[in-house]
């Protein structure tokens, strides 16, 4: 089943790709080329650095680890666009540059902190500082809810930019449910995006992650606006995250990410025969 579901979404084709102003795209579209991958379906994910910006409760379970990311690595729309994520549970930093090929200019410098519930509960926060050259300069923060409903369900939620001085943008919610096999080798995740400006409106997200075998994923997603796919490399020293997407009009955008360190930190198991980042606020029966 898990290879049908893969094989519909991969040969769906490719749709496009919108981006919005630099100084919005630093602020509300995240970071991470695994999430970008999966169509930014990561909310109830929550894994690795990238969760800094999407969900900051996932910091609690995220290791030692550093990131160097490029989201338009052949220079199509962007002269630069990378980010360096780091993390060293519970705590991470990310830092975000963004310059479009007008020259336009967006910097991101965040920290974030996520806290594990003892009762399958864990909520985290972050500070966004962020500039435009030429621009606007303020901060704003968000906060997230990451919610281990049983072993194999977790849902996510996360207000952004909910606090903020020196910046006119409109606050905006996201939501999401993410599946995982008992051996966490396949991730089925779905977002839900609520913005109020200039009205009411909504952007669903969908998102699969594989792992075909031992070290070697297979990603895709869907947004409103586009699918996505991806590819996950992992060895003992350096693991590489690369994906695709295609933009209206001009082509396709390629993403690099190569990281160092174990962004999984050993999370307390109260379930003896589910995997150690697993835990849930509901036992199942047969464990009882």
């Amino acid at each position: 089943m898990k290879k049908i579901i893969l094989a519909i979404v991969l040969f769906a084709g490719i749709t496009t790709l919108t981006y919005g102003d630099v100084l919005t795209q630093v602020l509300k579209e995240g970071a991470g080329v695994r999430a970008f991958s999966m169509g930014s379906a990561f909310t109830a994910v929550a894994q690795g650095p990238e969760t800094l910006l999407f969900n900051p409760a996932g910091l609690g379970d995220v290791g030692a680890t550093y990131r160097f990311e490029q989201y338009d690595n052949n220079g199509l729309l962007h002269t630069d666009y990378s980010a360096h994520l780091i993390a060293i549970g519970p705590f991470g930093v990310t830092r975000i540059r963004n310059q479009d090929l007008n020259g336009n200019t967006a910097e991101l410098t965040a920290f974030g902190f996520g806290k594990r519930g003892n009762k399958g509960i864990d909520w985290g926060v972050n500070v966004k500082n962020v500039r435009q050259l030429g621009g606007p300069e303020g901060w704003s923060s968000d906060v997230g809810i990451l919610v281990r409903f049983t072993p194999n369900i977790q849902f996510g939620f996360t207000g952004v930019d909910l606090f903020q001085s020196g910046l006119k943008v409109s606050p905006t919610a996201r939501a999401g449910i993410a599946l995982f096999t008992p051996a966490r080798d396949f991730v089925l995740a779905s977002d839900i995006s609520f913005d109020q400006q200039p009205s009411l409106s909504y952007a669903l997200r969908f998102g699969i992650d594989y792992q075909i075998s031992d070290g070697l994923s297979l990603r895709c997603g869907w947004t409103n606006h586009a699918m996505t796919y991806g590819i996950g490399l992992r060895t003992p020293f350096l693991d590489m995250d690369y994906g695709v997407a295609n933009h209206p009009g001009s082509g396709l955008v390629y993403l690099l990410s190569f990281k160092f360190g174990d962004e999984d930190r050993p999370r307390p198991n109260r379930y003896t025969s589910i995997s150690r980042d697993c835990s849930g606020i509901i036992r199942p029966r047969w464990l009882s």
